[in-house]
């Protein structure tokens, strides 16, 4: 009796865990995050299927390896990608980095990667854990928006330079100037204007109608 329960209690505990594992699956999917660990000292490297998928891999055929994903990774980010994982696995517990990777299908997708490293009693790097999202969306969607922000920085310098010679144009013709707004208040004016009108500059007269 005891040993059918026990039996029972582990089918139970292995769908509890199989459940697990495929929701965990479905989050990795939906975020587009995977996760993977690195055996430093065996050199085995286990792949989450989501980055089978984010890697255009097919885990029936492919075997992940360290070598094999600095190959998939975008030749102008190995070496940037190199350096700053040595210089974690120095004393470090762990890094973030953004790279491409260039999929077979010649797709290029950026990644970010955040590693976690646990070392041994010695201090030596001995395990490596971390997740990878693919975000080449958010990255150009930033890419973007950088871009709009400095050529509206541009057309501000622009303006501002067109602005400013208007203003010395205004001061230097023998004519009063002045504007309104659609509620006849004073938006402006030059100086010749402003000290007919009683003001010692043309600021003072903003607003007033």
């Amino acid at each position: 009796m005891e040993k059918a329960a026990l039996q029972q209690e582990n089918r139970e505990l292995c769908r509890r865990l199989e459940e697990m594992a495929e929701q965990l699956e479905r989050a990795e999917r939906v975020a587009h995050l995977g996760h993977w660990d690195f055996d430093l000292e065996t050199g085995k490297l286990i792949w989450s299927p989501e980055v089978f998928r984010l890697f255009g891999r097919d885990p029936a055929s492919f075997a992940p390896s360290f070598e094999t994903f600095i190959d998939a990774m975008h030749p102008e980010d190995r070496q940037s990608f190199l350096a700053i994982r040595d210089a974690a696995l120095q004393e470090a517990p762990g890094f973030t980095i953004d790279y491409r990777i260039v999929a077979p299908e010649q797709i290029v997708r950026t990644m970010q990667e955040r590693v976690e490293i646990s070392r041994d009693e010695n201090g030596k790097p001995s395990r490596l854990f971390g997740t990878v999202q693919d975000i080449t969306t958010q990255k150009q969607t930033t890419e973007a928006l950088a871009q709009n922000y400095r050529e509206l920085e541009e057309v501000t310098q622009r303006l501002e330079q067109s602005w400013n010679m208007l203003q010395l144009i205004l001061e230097a013709i023998p004519v009063r100037v002045f504007w309104k707004d659609k509620t006849f208040h004073y938006l402006g004016c030059n100086s010749l204007f402003a000290h007919d009108a009683g003001f010692n500059r043309p600021e003072e007269i903003l607003g007033l109608d």
